[in-house]
């Protein structure tokens, strides 16, 4: 009986071992896929587009990120069962490109950490780094593609236009802390 029960205890950890593994990429906040995965699913340097697909595409463009977004008529909040749109604001785009070089000075001229490498002109880059502002179910997702070397992959970032808070039945943009967190968190990937 104790074999048995052994057996059946190392099944179900054998088991419990192998779930986590095939789904570690899971996440609830933050939807950032390793490199590997990325690479076996062939996506290198494929950018989102934006829905809807009528609306222009927009940039800022800062000293090091580059700021994809459309804009529309409709405003926040929307209804949770409004359909799906990647529109957003001006001033919430500037928001984003405002938090991503705060997180730059931090993080690579205050910490020292490097600098991402460039993705030449993919994203419409010029070797600045990419970030696309769409509708999401999560906070961000930083998405690598080329290996330049290393354990370094270029990448960009997607951050949420806007979140639905458990409970209600609208949406509404992030706050101007829940930007600056979101992008810090992306671009620390």
């Amino acid at each position: 009986m104790q074999t048995k029960t052994k057996f059946l205890l190392l099944s179900l950890f054998m088991q419990l071992l192998l779930t986590i593994n095939n789904y570690s990429q899971i996440t609830e906040k933050c939807g950032t896929f390793s490199p590997e995965v990325l690479t076996k699913g062939g996506m290198v340097c494929s950018r989102p587009s934006f829905y809807p697909s009528n609306l222009t595409e927009q940039t800022i463009e800062t000293t090091h990120f580059i700021v994809h977004f459309v804009t529309d008529d409709n405003t926040f909040p929307l209804m949770i069962l409004d359909p799906p749109s990647d529109a957003i604001t001006w001033q919430y785009a500037q928001k984003v490109s405002q938090a991503a070089e705060a997180s730059w000075n931090f993080q690579i001229n205050s910490l020292g950490w490097q600098a991402p490498p460039g993705d030449g002109d993919c994203g419409g880059g010029y070797n600045k780094y990419d970030i696309y502002i769409k509708y999401l179910n999560y906070y961000g997702a930083t998405w690598s593609e080329t290996q330049a070397y290393g354990n370094g992959y270029t990448s960009y970032i997607i951050i949420t236009n806007g979140i639905t808070i458990a409970g209600q039945n609208t949406r509404r943009p992030m706050n101007e802390d829940e930007i600056k967190i979101t992008v810090a968190h992306e671009f620390n990937h």
